[in-house]
């Protein structure tokens, strides 16, 4: 599949979220096919960030929460990248989201959230039944530390407008995955997925 380069302005803008994956990258290929076993989507990530603006994102990373420059994921041909638009978000909610953000900027990444802590939540499905242990950290969880969809997802939560949320009032933060984030935040709905971003 080819993809199509997405336009500044158009696509993407600051405080929007760009979910992607790696084909044929095992940390990649691990991580969608662990969502996918007890999750669906039009698209499973393993990867998301925020949108600073045309050059710049914000994410959380192996090397902890960093600016990013968004070409390494555009102009990846190996990459699928899909931008999605927070609804009814306008310059004041941005300018919350990625202020918040910027002072994420030199947390860790949460490396035992993601190896065991997601693992043991999604295998064991007990938050399905007992619906107060959502609101604890995945088990393993650092405080302070983020994987992807959780600083996505707390940068979201600390604005007036989303704070409500029902995901981001029902779960902690830790417990957000990417395809959770994708099926449950507001985000303006999906429509170009095979008209505009993906070509076969």
């Amino acid at each position: 599949m080819k993809q199509v380069q997405s336009i500044y302005g158009q696509d993407y803008a600051p405080g929007y979220a760009i979910f992607m994956k790696k084909d044929g990258n095992f940390l990649s290929d691990g991580i969608t096919w662990f969502q996918s076993v007890f999750e669906s989507a039009e698209f499973i990530a393993s990867h998301v960030l925020l949108v600073v603006d045309e050059k710049y994102g914000i994410e959380a990373a192996e090397h902890g929460i960093q600016l990013c420059y968004l070409s390494e994921y555009f102009d990846d041909p190996g990459k699928q990248v899909v931008c999605r638009k927070p609804m009814d978000i306008d310059n004041k909610i941005s300018t919350e989201i990625l202020a918040f953000a910027k002072k994420q900027i030199g947390n860790p990444y949460d490396y035992t959230g993601l190896i065991l802590g997601f693992p043991l939540m999604l295998i064991s499905s007990l938050t399905r039944w007992i619906k107060p242990l959502r609101k604890l950290p995945v088990p393993f969880h650092i405080p302070g530390s983020r994987v992807c969809s959780a600083f996505v997802a707390d940068c979201y939560k600390h604005t007036e407008k989303y704070k409500e949320v029902k995901l981001l009032k029902q779960y902690h933060i830790s417990r957000i995955t990417p395809v959770s984030l994708w099926n449950e935040f507001p985000f303006k709905p999906f429509h170009f997925y095979k008209e505009r971003e993906w070509i076969a």
